[in-house]
């Protein structure tokens, strides 16, 4: 498995175990793992376009609280609505917004 996928596998299983997402303010874990399958499924089609869509929240790949995000080898973020081209090992309290 490619490490870009296996990163956004990750990105999207970590959004099926944040507290609160049972509201309807918050995508639901069946929703997540819908997202997930697209992801998957974009990335395989064609990384490069995939990355762009999910960092421009297009195709509906920004949900509420769910949005894939990637970490590339060099750990530095490839796709995030707001962190694009940080490193990750720099991103700290993630999921720890607006008090969850």
């Amino acid at each position: 498995m490619k490490p870009i996928i296996l990163r956004s596998l990750i990105a999207v299983l970590a959004l099926l175990f944040v507290p609160g997402a049972f509201a309807a303010e918050y995508g639901t874990p069946e929703e997540a793992k819908t997202m997930l399958d697209r992801v998957v499924a974009a990335v395989k089609a064609d990384p490069a376009a995939a990355l762009a869509k999910f960092n421009a929240g297009e195709d509906g790949f920004k949900d509420r609280d769910l949005y894939p995000f990637c970490v590339g080898s060099d750990g530095i973020m490839t796709a995030h609505p707001t962190l694009l081209g940080k490193p990750a090992s720099e991103i700290k309290e993630c999921g720890r917004q607006n008090g969850r």
